[in-house]
């Protein structure tokens, strides 16, 4: 007796190609961004546990874009409760290795956790550009325009 089994028989070639195929699709900018954990904005640690940080001095610049359409295409991911939306400058952007980054950035009006989500080639080495949320925070409600910061 003959099955549909044996008649619809799929070469072994098909589902090697099929698993190439999948290894090789490149995966969509900012995808495995999607499933930090909100724990996960600390500071990374050193085989002896001191936390690997470094400060940065800049000018601060308010950036009203939305959080969804900068450079690290974030479409999918929610910006984190607590954390504002923030542009690197471009000598930071390490071709988007800082996609995703947590801050602590300081201002006249306090320190605030902010996380990237953009690039800013207008910004002046080590400037932020600040989603109005951080940037009246940061800032201390000042008018926008600059601020000096340290990150």
């Amino acid at each position: 007796m003959i099955s549909a089994f044996s008649i619809f028989r799929i070469p072994t070639s098909f589902f090697l190609f099929v698993a190439l195929l999948n290894w090789i699709t490149p995966t969509p900018v900012g995808a495995t961004h999607s499933r930090l954990k909100r724990s996960s904005c600390r500071p990374k640690r050193t085989s002896d546990g001191a936390a690997l940080t470094a400060t940065f001095s800049g000018k601060g610049t308010h950036n009203p874009d939305d959080w969804g359409s900068g450079n690290c295409a974030f479409t999918k991911w929610p910006r984190p409760a607590g954390f504002g939306a923030v542009a690197m400058a471009s000598n930071q952007w390490n071709s988007s290795g800082i996609c995703g980054a947590c801050l602590e950035i300081t201002g006249s009006g306090g320190t605030f956790k902010g996380i990237v989500g953009n690039q800013c080639p207008s910004c002046e080495p080590n400037g932020l550009d600040l989603d109005t949320d951080i940037w009246n925070q940061v800032s201390g409600h000042k008018d926008f325009g600059i601020i000096q910061l340290t990150w």
